[in-house]
Formats: structure tokens, sequence, C-alpha cells
């Protein structure tokens, strides 16, 4: 008779260690990847402020008056609700053309396709003016909840039927039937699996499995 082969034991699920270290990738990732884009978007918004007539200390106001605006938006965002969410994104959008949009300018400029003429001046002369106005929008319009409504949007959302996947009873059907049919591993390999098919899982599990899908159809 075959000496048994080891069966490897069966994958575990992530430990409370792993799952921080996952956590940890990737707020390190996140603060890599915004430190990075956040220095190329300061630049080029520097060097635009810098055309546009703010020399020295005063260019590096314009893209920090940009940018905090647009995580200003993003922040209120994720914590608002209903109505007050699609306005937020609005906000959230502004902000990206407004940063985006000084950066293209300027290194369309630096390229050679725009020239600095009088609409380049005047175009990015405004940004401040519109961001003050926003910012103030913002602050008009942000209501923090009172503990009654943060207790109902709560509650809301526990109320919310977590969803299930219904499995048909052709597809439980046909699963058994495969089961059914399989060939006996310890017939194929030689080998006594005690219980277990050639990929190391339980029959039993199987079993397990298609008995809970069967009730899951039934019911």
């Amino acid at each position: 008779m075959a000496t048994p082969h080891a069966i490897p034991a069966p994958t575990k699920t992530p430990t409370t260690t792993s799952r921080l270290d996952g956590q940890r990738l990737v707020a390190a990732a996140v603060t890599v990847i915004v430190a990075a884009a956040g220095v190329l978007s300061l630049d080029g918004q520097r060097r635009i402020a810098d055309t546009a007539g703010w020399h020295g200390p005063y260019a590096w106001l314009l893209p920090v008056a940009v940018e905090t605006y647009a995580a200003l938006a993003t922040w209120l965002y994720s914590r608002t609700r209903g109505a007050d969410r699609a306005r937020m994104a609005h906000q959230v959008l502004v902000g990206i053309a407004f940063s985006a949009g000084l950066n293209v300018c300027w290194h369309l400029i630096d390229g050679g396709v725009l020239h600095r003429g009088w609409p380049v001046t005047v175009g990015v002369s405004l940004v401040p003016t519109a961001l003050v106005a926003l910012a103030l929008h913002l602050a008009a319009g942000y209501r923090v909840p009172t503990p009654a409504e943060a207790d109902e949007h709560q509650a809301d959302e526990s109320a919310q039927p977590r969803r299930r996947y219904r499995v048909s009873r052709a597809l439980v059907d046909v699963a058994a039937q495969a089961l059914a049919d399989a060939p006996d591993p310890r017939a194929v390999t030689g080998v006594e699996l005690a219980g277990r098919d050639p990929k190391g899982r339980s029959v039993r599990a199987w079993q397990m499995a298609l008995a809970e899908a069967r009730s899951q159809v039934a019911g």
C-alpha cells in the first residue's frame, strides 16, 4: 500500500496582525502618492502664479489655496449625506478643475504651445477671488449633524438588508451531480487522502456547502 502523502494545511484567514500590516501599507502608499503628486502640482501652480504677476513667496500662496480648497471639499464630501453630498461632489470637481487647469496651463506655456498673453493673466488672476467665494459657500452650506440626526443615520444604515446571493436550484443540482460522478481520488492517485479531494478540500465540507445551498434555494 502506498504511503499517504502529507496533506497541506488549509489556508488560514488573515490575522489581526496581517490586517494591520495591510492598513499600514495602504497608509504609507497613499502618503507617498499624495506627497509626490502634491509637490508636482504645487510647483506647476507656483510657476503659473509667477507668470501672472505674483513673484517670490507670494507665488506659493496660489497653489496652497487651491489644494487646501480641494482637500476641504473632499473631506466635507465624505461627511455629508443626501442632497448636500451631491453639492459637495460638485465642489470637489471644482477643486480638481482648478488644480488641473492651472497645471495644464503652465505646461502648455512651458512647452511653447500657449503664449503668455493677457487671457492667461486674467484667468489666473481671477482664481483667488473665485476661491474666496467658493470657500465661503462651503462654510455656509456645511452643518454639523445633531446627535439625533447622527443616530438616525446610523439606524438607517443598520436597518438596510444585507445582500444575499441566491443560488438557483439547477446550479445546486449540477454541482451535486458533478460531486457524485467525480472519481474516487484514491482510485485515481493510489493514495489514501483521508476523505479529501486531490486539491486537499474536505469532501465533508463540500457536502455541507451543498446542503446549505439547497436550504437557501428552498427558503
